[in-house]
Parts: C-alpha cells; sequence; structure tokens
C-alpha cells in the first residue's frame, strides 16, 4: 500500500477520534473540536507529513457530523431531523449531507490553518 495514503488513513483516524471525543465533552461549544484539529495540522506539518490537509479534514468531519446525524435521525425516528428542517425551511432529506458539509469544513479548515500557521514562509516584497 502506499505510504502516503496509510498517513492520510492514519490522519483521518486520529481527526475522527479527535472529533468524537470532543463531542463527548457537552459543556463546549460546538466547534471546540476544531482547536485540537489545528494543533494536529501543526504536529503534522513540524513532522514534514506531506498530506493534502484539507481533504483529509473535511473527510473526517464529512463522515463523522453526517454519521452522527444519520444515527440520531434513526435512533430518534426523525422526529428531531423533521423540526430542524422546519426551522431552516429545508427539506428533510439535506439536512444529513448539511450537517456533514458544516463540519467537514469546519474540520478541513482547522487542519488546513494548522498546517499553514506552522509551515515556513518565504516573503519576497521585491522580484527582479
Amino acid at each position: 500500500m502506499n505510504t502516503r495514503l496509510k498517513l492520510a488513513g492514519a490522519t483521518m483516524l486520529f481527526a475522527s477520534v479527535i472529533i468524537v471525543s470532543a463531542g463527548i465533552l457537552s459543556f463546549l461549544p460546538w466547534w471546540s473540536f476544531a482547536l485540537p484539529l489545528l494543533v494536529l495540522g501543526g504536529v503534522l506539518q513540524k513532522k514534514e507529513w506531506q498530506l493534502p490537509m484539507f481533504v483529509v479534514g473535511f473527510s473526517a468531519g464529512f463522515l463523522i457530523w453526517g454519521g452522527m446525524e444519520l444515527f440520531y435521525a434513526t435512533a430518534l425516528h426523525d422526529v428531531v431531523l423533521h423540526r430542524m428542517a422546519a426551522l431552516f425551511s429545508l427539506p428533510s432529506t439535506l439536512m444529513i449531507p448539511g450537517a456533514g458539509l458544516i463540519g467537514g469544513l469546519v474540520s478541513g479548515l482547522a487542519l488546513y490553518a494548522g498546517k499553514a500557521l506552522v509551515a515556513p514562509r518565504t516573503w519576497n516584497a521585491y522580484t527582479e
């Protein structure tokens, strides 16, 4: 198996564990899972892992948030799903991918921002 693919899978698994474990702490705001992902992006950049951080973070966040939304929809017999859809004036079929999209964007941006904060910068204001 390709080494880069193994690293991407391991990073996605670790990001998923961070998202789930941050979700257990219900006294924190909903976006609090992004802070450990920001640190993870910086650590992976320091270890010089050349991964598409946004893609890995987006995949992990989309799967976790979409999966959790699907789990709660089936466990609660779609009651909360239909109420949330009515609140946002959307069809209830868009709520599951919508939750995955929001979680994926926050996760992907957090991992990418962590990488970008630690990455070496080159400033070349004057080109000759």
